[in-house]
């Protein structure tokens, strides 16, 4: 019988150890595989994690291979509980975060390109007019500038102050980009705030955290009963 050799390859980053000889071979895994793709790595570079209290070869899990099946599982209505493990019945732990390198932005016409670009330039000029407003107010009360009136080249006095002429100015210029904006808005298909709700969709990432004992209440209710 031909003597088997061992050796050990690098696939992925991963150390795979295997027994070969002209007769047979056989494949040894040295580190944990996951329990869905039965890989001990992932295409996409996802980690093995431990989200539940699951123990054994079963307890760990591509991080994105547990996020695809808990979304599909989701999408069917007949699941009682999607995020929860269907083994051991412990609800993951997740936490929610916005990608905000590469951000995702949905499709829109060139139509609402141009109405939601006007109407967000009439809302960053609806911003600037109130902020100069509540400055100017501030500003005339805290310096007592009051008394200090406009006056007509012909001697007339005016009962406005600079402060109250720029706040009713940009009180005006702050009513027709209102006025601008709610047009444009009623004139586009999909609404600013329909896109920023979609965008806000579209980025948004959830990731499943590894199993602590210490935040598991169940298993620390249990635990204490069992003592008890």
């Amino acid at each position: 019988m031909d003597q088997m050799q061992q050796q050990v390859i690098c696939v992925g980053g991963i150390k795979i150890a295997y027994e070969d000889s002209s007769c047979s071979s056989s494949l040894t895994v040295l580190y944990p595989t996951c329990r869905i793709c039965q890989m001990s790595f992932s295409d996409k570079g996802g980690r093995l994690i431990t989200p539940c209290r699951c123990k054994g070869s079963l307890k760990h899990v591509h991080g994105t291979c547990l996020r695809k099946w808990v979304e599909m599982r989701q999408r069917y209505k007949k699941y009682e509980f999607p995020d929860r493990c269907e083994l051991c019945g412990y609800q993951y732990r997740k936490t929610k975060y916005i990608k905000c390198k590469k951000l995702r932005l949905p499709r829109m016409d060139t139509r609402d390109k141009v109405y939601h670009s006007v109407s967000l330039a009439s809302l960053c000029i609806m911003m600037a007019c109130l902020i100069l407003s509540i400055y100017c107010i501030l500003f005339d009360t805290n310096s007592g500038a009051n008394k200090e009136k406009y006056k007509h080249p012909d001697g007339e006095q005016f009962q406005f102050t600079v402060g109250e002429m720029v706040t009713l100015c940009s009180g005006v210029i702050f009513f027709m980009s209102f006025i601008l904006a709610m047009t444009v808005e009623i004139k586009s298909r999909h609404t600013i705030f329909e896109v920023i709700k979609r965008m806000l969709r579209y980025n948004t990432v959830w990731v499943i955290e590894n199993y602590d004992k210490a935040a598991d209440k169940e298993y620390c209710a249990s635990d204490s009963n069992s003592s008890k």
